[in-house]
């Protein structure tokens, strides 16, 4: 019959895997009386080049080691410090698995892990080098999470796990179905505990795993907090930048050669040129783009008077996610006249980091799924110098301070505090930088206070467990 073939085709499938598992398996056991030592790995099942955090985790270890493996996801280009540097190898990179469309989201969901499984233990316990460190990006746990912990301890290779965020609330937020939220759950916070050392993004996440999850203690130093900071190439630039970050990539975003043209003559900011606001998004439901772009659709009329700019330029940065081209058709609905919103993306971080080293003000819209992680996005900021107006949530408070920043919770909120914050706009083209009261009150205390830098950080708080864990290999 039809069910006892599909039981044998089952049965022949589960035999066809099994083989190469235990393969697996034994030659993970023999590497485990090999060393390690001097290797490390950095993986990240996401793409690679859209994780600033892990990319500098792979540099700071590169400074350290004589050779990084990266285990992820191909996208876009990493920044040139990865490129660049010789002892990391970025040869272990998959490409995203391709899933068709349409679908419903288990179905999706079910194949995606499907391709992953069959891939990452491959790299995990075969293609990649024993090495002494391996440190791991969580979110997501699954399915790398498990696969990892069971590696690293058949290996004999110790795991560092990084917490940016609670995976399971940002399925909460997409509200997947609730079984699949029990079961990432119990595979983050269990697989999750199996770590050797716990890297988190702030205080706050610390205190929820190991109060509200005992997933380790404190005083037993096995976490560490792991602040954000931007790294050296993020910094404060002038009108005289401002040439080559169009040709770079900014004028393909802004497609208007008046517009471009409005802001620099002569390698000096023109008097009357436009307000620069810059914010990144990926399109997706924690990011609220809608309310931003009411917001500037009721600045629009107010432009040019009461001390404000004549003109407002919005640059919305980010790859295209679920929500980009239902944005896009609102922004072009609108019909303002004011304010002129661009959207799309700038491929090299660089790019990036010289966009928020001309801009004004920066705008964060980042919706915590877990209330217990930070905004990478205003830590670039902040190494630029560059003002932010950020929604704001009780975490935020470990980054956003009245001396930095302002904060918002509501659509009236967002819009007066735009209001507010380019209120007695002026431009000094011998300046580096366009202001108005508030805003360079901000920025000279972004100047006299920096932020801290990715190293200083990295080498206290990361470095000597790592060190440590090399010298017991």
């Amino acid at each position: 019959t039809v069910s006892v073939l599909y039981c044998e085709m089952l049965t022949l499938l589960c035999y066809l895997l099994a083989a190469p598992a235990v393969l697996l398996l034994l030659y993970a056991v023999q590497q485990k009386s090999t060393s390690g030592k001097g290797r490390a790995a950095v993986v990240v099942i996401g793409d690679y080049g859209r994780s600033p955090r892990m990319q500098y985790h792979t540099v700071s270890l590169g400074k350290m080691c004589k050779e990084v493996f990266v285990v992820g996801m191909k996208g876009s280009n990493p920044c040139e410090d990865v490129k660049n540097a010789t002892n990391i190898n970025l040869t272990l990179l998959m490409g995203e698995p391709k899933v068709p469309q349409g679908m419903p989201w288990v179905v999706r969901t079910a194949l995606r892990l499907t391709i992953q499984l069959l891939r990452i233990p491959y790299i995990m316990f075969w293609k990649l080098p024993k090495c002494g460190v391996v440190v791991l990006q969580n979110p997501p746990a699954v399915p790398i999470l498990p696969i990892a912990v069971l590696a690293c301890k058949l290996r004999g290779m110790k795991l560092v796990v990084d917490w940016h965020n609670l995976g399971y609330t940002l399925m909460e937020m997409d509200n997947r179905p609730k079984p699949a939220i029990k079961a990432y759950k119990f595979v983050e916070r269990w697989f999750g505990k199996q770590g050797n050392h716990h890297l988190c993004v702030c205080k706050s996440l610390q205190g929820f795993l190991e109060g509200e999850w005992g997933m380790f203690k404190v005083t037993e130093g096995m976490s560490s907090i792991m602040y954000d900071h931007a790294p050296a190439f993020f910094t404060r630039e002038g009108p005289g930048r401002w040439r080559t970050l169009v040709d770079k990539g900014l004028g393909e975003i802004i497609r208007d050669k008046d517009v471009l043209d409005s802001f620099v003559q002569d390698g000096k900011w023109k008097s009357d040129r436009p307000a620069l606001l810059v914010t990144g998004t990926s399109w997706t439901v924690d990011e609220d783009v809608g309310m931003l772009i009411q917001a500037l659709a009721k600045v629009d009329g107010k432009l040019g008077e009461n001390g404000l700019p004549s003109k407002l330029v919005m640059v919305i940065t980010g790859k295209g996610g679920a929500l980009k081209e239902q944005r896009e058709r609102e922004i072009a609905e609108l019909g303002l006249k004011n304010v002129f919103i661009y959207t799309g993306f700038l491929k090299s971080i660089g790019d990036y980091a010289s966009m928020l080293g001309v801009a004004d003000l920066g705008i964060s819209l980042h919706n915590s799924s877990s209330g217990y992680d930070l905004p990478m996005k205003v830590v670039d900021m902040f190494g630029t110098s560059l003002p932010v107006l950020a929604l704001g949530f009780p975490t935020l408070a470990e980054l956003v301070t009245p001396s930095t920043g302002t904060t918002f919770q509501t659509l009236p909120d967002l819009t007066a505090s735009l209001v507010d914050l380019l209120t007695s706009w002026s431009v000094d083209p011998s300046d580096r930088v366009a202001a108005t009261p508030l805003l360079q009150r901000y920025r000279q205390h972004l100047i006299d206070n920096p932020h801290g830098s990715w190293d200083a950080e990295w080498n206290a708080k990361t470095k000597p467990v790592v060190e440590n864990f090399m010298r017991n290999v």
